[in-house]
């Protein structure tokens, strides 16, 4: 938000949209709802609170990872709704961004029985990271 020309009410219904849409929504679909006027605005607005939904504390993780045989259906219906959120959202994602799409999937994933608390964890996260210029706005990775 810092440095941004758009008012801050913009930032909080962007952040409330994004947090809480049942089914998550698109940067085009916050950029029409809030008036935005371009299409660019609305995605770096967009890829800013994504930036946020990662907290600088996690921790990566790498390496093989094992899923008790007992669990298999629930990985599957995890991946499977990763899977149509991916296509009914954004209709197909770019290899440079898929990572910042994950991770907004997983926070709200981690956060899908109570949305007013997806709203109170990324305005949280995002007061606390650094303001991100443009270029870090569209890296692909996120900068912790």
């Amino acid at each position: 938000m810092h440095g941004s020309k758009l008012p801050l009410t913009v930032w909080f219904w962007a952040s409330y949209l994004m947090a809480t849409h049942s089914n998550g929504i698109s940067a085009r679909q916050i950029g029409r709802q809030l008036g935005l006027g371009s299409n660019k605005s609305a995605w770096l607005l967009c890829a800013n609170l994504r930036r946020a939904m990662v907290s600088p504390a996690r921790a990566l993780s790498s390496g093989l990872v094992e899923v008790d045989e007992t669990q298999i259906s629930w990985v599957h219906r995890v991946f499977s709704n990763l899977k149509t959120w991916a296509l009914g959202v954004y209709h197909g994602l770019r290899r440079k961004d898929l990572q910042s799409y994950l991770d907004k999937f997983v926070f709200r994933f981690n956060r899908r029985r109570d949305p007013r608390a997806a709203f109170r964890t990324l305005l949280g996260i995002g007061a606390a990271i650094q303001p991100a210029n443009t270029k870090m706005s569209i890296s692909p990775e996120p900068q912790g």
